[in-house]
């Protein structure tokens, strides 16, 4: 069984206050990096968050969209004389709506967070990887990313894009020790996923949430949502030693819906 070697090692990952960025930043803890756990919420919210983590989580602001924001993040750990070894691009926003109502505020905030706000966090933190010879970036995109579901315009562009950034990033950086990959998750039993996507069917459709719940669940092939310390495990996986042999993928972790939903054998309810 391998062996993730994170100790000593610092991870920053962004919107890490809440949902899946939380379980990404716990779980590099517990293999003994220092994690930098960025979010636009205010630091003092953070730490009660982050609490069962323990004390090798610094919780900072951080605007993703903001340049500024990024650049300070990045500089903090500079002065400290520290390297970043895993920018982990997780911050991200959902907006649902059909292509005629699509607000275009809204189209452009997705695409700001989701996509821009990787692409500054890579910017400034590959200067940084350079110097110090290694670096993994490992962005959170979507099973979305690969298929075609209604009201999922402006989330689905941005993730789509997220990917094939990626790639790019791999292609530029392969010969300064640095991998990008990007982890597609399915649902995650998470706010801004599972819950949030239950709401709206049950909006939809005129059930309960339970009802809804049931009804999404039908369609997935492990009638099952991910815990969000399964995408952790794959982020984990991505940061190591012994993955520096992957790079500009995307790896589907979504209980076979994309392969599915290909086939046509599934379809998402709504």
């Amino acid at each position: 069984m391998l062996e993730q070697g994170l100790k000593g090692r610092l991870a920053l990952v962004t919107g890490a206050g809440r949902g899946l960025g939380h379980a990404i930043a716990e779980a590099f803890a517990e293999r003994g990096a220092l994690v930098l756990a960025g979010d636009v919420s205010p630091p003092v919210a953070l730490p009660d968050r982050l609490d069962p983590i323990g004390p090798r989580v610094e919780a900072i602001p951080l605007d993703v969209t903001d340049e500024a924001s990024v650049r300070a993040a990045v500089q903090l750990v500079v002065a400290s004389g520290m390297g970043i070894d895993v920018l982990v691009n997780n911050a991200g926003i959902m907006y649902k709506a059909p292509v005629e109502e699509t607000d275009l505020e809204s189209w452009r905030r997705v695409l700001d967070v989701n996509l821009t706000g990787a692409q500054l966090c890579t910017k400034h933190v590959v200067p940084v990887m350079k110097r110090h010879g290694r670096g993994r970036i490992i962005s959170i995109a979507s099973m979305t990313a690969a298929i075609g579901m209604e009201t999922y315009s402006a989330y689905s562009a941005s993730k789509a894009a997220l990917v094939n950034l990626t790639k790019v990033w791999a292609a530029e950086l392969a010969t300064a020790g640095i991998t990008a990959n990007a982890i597609c998750p399915g649902w995650v039993d998470t706010p801004m996923a599972a819950d949030a996507f239950v709401a709206h069917l049950a909006r939809i459709h005129g059930t309960s949430p339970d009802e809804a719940r049931e009804r999404l669940l039908a369609r997935v092939p492990q009638h099952r949502f991910l815990d969000p310390r399964e995408i952790a495990h794959t982020a984990l996986f991505l940061a190591d030693d012994l993955a520096a042999g992957i790079s500009g993928e995307a790896i589907h972790v979504d209980t076979g819906l994309v392969a599915t939903f290909a086939a046509g054998l599934h379809r998402p309810a709504g």
